[in-house]
């Protein structure tokens, strides 16, 4: 079955799933999204997003970087495209054999044998990114 809603741009949204394809473009309003086994993909998003997946893939597409936002995954893959030069606080925590990468140098600090977090201001601070891994990866880009 497949869903096709169109709403306000500046619309809430909340979304409950389960192994779905969701994808969400050019949303100026907050978004909370929770998938088990999902794919979510988020273009333009321009507000708080976020974003809680187990064992799926997420490529979320900021347009800017205004407001906080935190995504997380166990066992699956997030990749955050910001705009280039965007200011922002990252706050990571990457646990197990989880991975960060990202397109300016990481501080890392290691907290055991199993977790690293990394908590930098980019590009001179701003909003708060939140990114947290559990056995996935995490992959900042700039567009």
């Amino acid at each position: 079955m497949r869903y096709r809603l169109r709403i306000p741009r500046t619309a809430r949204v909340e979304i409950e799933d389960h192994k779905s394809r969701i994808t969400l473009n050019a949303l100026a309003g907050d978004a909370r999204i929770r998938t088990h086994k999902g794919a979510v993909r988020v273009k333009g998003h321009d507000a708080a997003l976020d974003l809680e997946t187990h064992k799926g893939d997420a490529h979320v597409e900021f347009a800017r970087l205004t407001e906080a936002s935190r995504l997380e995954t166990y066992k699956g893959d997030i990749e955050v495209a910001v705009p280039r030069n965007a200011g922002f606080d990252l706050d990571a925590r990457v646990e197990r054999r989880g991975m960060l990468q990202a397109p300016f140098v990481l501080g890392e600090r290691d907290l055991g044998r199993h977790e690293r977090t990394y908590e930098q201001k980019v590009n001179g601070g701003g909003p708060t990114l939140t990114l947290t891994t559990r056995n996935g990866s995490l992959r900042i880009t700039e567009r």
